[in-house]
C-alpha cells in the first residue's frame, strides 16, 4: 500500500491509528509480545457495520457479522485477539462466526470455542446467536 501511495510505511501505519482513534476502524493484533505486533495490524475492520452500508449498498454479509461482533467485544471493553484459527480471541475463549449452518470444523481443536451463529434464534451447544453480542454494552 505504501509503495502505491508513494509514501513510507511508518506513514500508513500512523494513518491506521488516526483512522482508529477517530473511531472509524478497529485493528485487531496478533497476540502476544514484541514491537511487530504494535506496527502492524493483523486485520482491519470498520468500527461498525454502518459505515459498510455508507460506502456500499450492498456490504459482504461475512465481513459485516465479524465487524459487528469486534465492535460489540471491543465496546464491552474485552482484548480481542486474531488467533491462529478462528476469526477472534478472547482469553482463552477462540470464537468463529457465521450463519446457522456453521460447524465447528474451523476451531474444533483449539480447546474452548464458541460459534457467533447469525439467523439462529436460540443457542444450544457451542452456538450462540450473533444478535446476542449486541447486549454487550
Amino acid at each position: 500500500m505504501a509503495s502505491k501511495l508513494d509514501i513510507v510505511r511508518d506513514r500508513i501505519y500512523e494513518y491506521i491509528h488516526q483512522l482508529k482513534d477517530a473511531k472509524l476502524l478497529n485493528i485487531l493484533t496478533v497476540e502476544g509480545k514484541g514491537m511487530s505486533r504494535l506496527q502492524k495490524p493483523e486485520k482491519l475492520y470498520l468500527e461498525n457495520t454502518h459505515l459498510a452500508f455508507a460506502m456500499n449498498p450492498n456490504p459482504d454479509r461475512g465481513n459485516l457479522r465479524e465487524t459487528f461482533l469486534l465492535n460489540q467485544l471491543l465496546n464491552s471493553g474485552a482484548n480481542v485477539w486474531s488467533p491462529k484459527s478462528g476469526d477472534f480471541k478472547v482469553g482463552a475463549v477462540t470464537i468463529e462466526i457465521g450463519g446457522k449452518g456453521k460447524s465447528a470444523k474451523q476451531v474444533a481443536d483449539t480447546g474452548d470455542y464458541i460459534i457467533a451463529a447469525d439467523d439462529l434464534e436460540t443457542g444450544f451447544g457451542n452456538k450462540i446467536p450473533l444478535w446476542l453480542f449486541g447486549f454487550l454494552y
